[in-house]
């Protein structure tokens, strides 16, 4: 199975000039930022939550409009392993509940993933951008052996 497609910003592999100008423009046009209130529907929990994800995210600039179904399943998500919690401190340990928290917190990891909301995500990422900032030697040898006029 392919991987999945990478926003430019973090895409580890090497683009043109106007091949990532191309895809950038594209990213830009089919999305819009996420917007900075929580839809109204969701409880008061969920809008908390989704306040916090959009606040630690939305300065990054890989979050947008199109991931909102993503961010409102982590909302809920969450609030629901926070009711799970409430219920096992309250009524004991329970097979159902623990099942239910077990599957629910998998599901809160992929998300996370896809949110860059894990430290993996976040290590990767970071991985991804110090590789793009560092030049390979080889192509700054060729680039100066060229006068600079590679792309």
């Amino acid at each position: 199975m392919p991987k999945r497609a990478k926003p430019t910003a973090i895409n580890s592999k090497h683009l043109t000039k106007a091949e990532k100008e191309v895809r950038e423009q594209a990213e830009n046009i089919i999305t819009a930022d996420l917007p900075q209130e929580p839809p109204p529907d969701l409880s008061d929990e969920r809008k908390n939550i989704y306040r916090f994800i959009y606040n630690a995210l939305n300065d990054s600039g890989l979050i947008k409009g199109l991931d909102i179904e993503t961010v409102l399943q982590a909302c809920i998500t969450i609030d629901r392993l926070h009711e799970i919690d409430r219920l096992i401190d309250t009524e004991g340990i329970n097979k159902n509940l623990l099942s239910l928290k077990d599957t629910l917190f998998k599901q809160y990891l992929k998300i996370a993933d896809l949110l860059c909301m894990s430290p993996s995500a976040r290590a990767k990422l970071g991985t991804l951008t110090t590789n793009k900032q560092e030049q390979d030697p080889l192509i700054s040898l060729l680039e100066d052996m060229d006068g600079g006029s590679n792309d």
